[in-house]
């Protein structure tokens, strides 16, 4: 009796074998099952995308219509430190589904259902539609209210830097919540996290002035959200004149900003020459042709 029995188990584990799902069926079954969870479960993402539209309207009323202007210097860094910084620190609220989410995954992981792979590009493509809906939807509402720069090559740059920063933000507590099971330590531990990647971006305290022992390397410079907040200015800034301190004097350059006041480091003058208005770069190009051709003055 225990033989047959023994041989019944055997068939039935070889049958199961040859029956199981593909790694494309694995990816296309696990994706389609957690965007449902997703779509149902309303803290999971529909609450957040609500608060981060709340959110982006109270920003864009803050700072609405900021302008050029010498106190507008700091306006354009702190927007672009609330947007790479705060923003990012909302991921936190998905701890508990996070964490329902992976005890199904131990259970089956343990079954031999599917691997660690596939769950984790299915959890990656599953939650980049909602991710995509707060990005844009809090780039649109902010950047426009605010009122920055008219090209939408600039606006899109916003857009892919916020995505990204959120994507990232969202894999990281995922990876929390692997760790610790429990929601509240997670939670702590989470935003502990998120709280030294927003110390050491170079807003509260500019990157030069960061110790570099620790903070400055390899701290700051593998954080995610120090880039981010050098290209969000950058991005805003380079090709700018904001109104001089004393009425009457010269215009200060975006790219003079960037680097006196605000810390940033200007890798090539690429990007800046690129970003020069049509008109601005003619007239260059005349002054230049006058030095080498002085006759032509005649």
């Amino acid at each position: 009796m225990s033989l047959n029995a023994s041989l019944q188990k055997g068939l039935v584990i070889n049958i199961r074998g040859e029956n199981q799902a593909n790694w494309w069926k694995q990816l296309s079954t696990l994706t389609k099952r957690s965007f449902i969870n997703m779509w149902r479960d309303l803290g999971y993402y529909w609450v957040r995308i609500i608060v981060y539209i709340l959110l982006s309207i109270c920003v864009g009323t803050m700072f609405l219509d900021v302008g050029k202007g010498y106190t507008a210097i700091l306006a354009h860094g702190a927007f672009g430190g609330f947007l790479s910084g705060f923003m990012t620190f909302m991921s936190v609220g998905g701890f508990p589904s996070f964490i329902e989410e992976l005890k199904v995954f131990y259970k089956e992981r343990l079954n031999g259902y599917y691997g660690v792979a596939v769950y984790t590009l299915s959890n990656f493509l599953s939650s980049f539609p909602y991710l995509t809906v707060m990005s844009f939807g809090t780039s649109s509402i902010t950047y426009y209210m605010v009122k920055f720069r008219s090209e939408f090559s600039n606006f899109l740059y916003v857009f892919m830097a916020l995505l990204s920063s959120i994507a990232t933000v969202e894999s990281c507590m995922m990876t929390i919540a692997s760790l610790v099971p429990d929601y509240l330590m997670g939670f702590v531990i989470g935003s502990g996290y998120i709280g030294i990647l927003m110390m050491t971006s170079g807003f509260f305290r500019l990157l030069p002035d960061i110790p570099k022992v620790f903070w400055r390397y390899p701290i700051s410079y593998i954080n995610f959200g120090a880039w981010g907040l050098q290209g969000a200015c950058k991005n805003d800034m380079i090709g700018l004149e904001f109104d001089p301190l004393v009425p009457g004097g010269p215009k200060l350059k975006g790219e003079e900003v960037l680097t006196t006041v605000l810390g940033a480091r200007l890798a090539s003058s690429d990007k800046i020459e690129n970003s020069q208005e049509p008109s601005e770069k003619a007239h260059q190009n005349e002054i230049k042709t006058l030095e080498t051709n002085p006759e032509n003055l005649e």
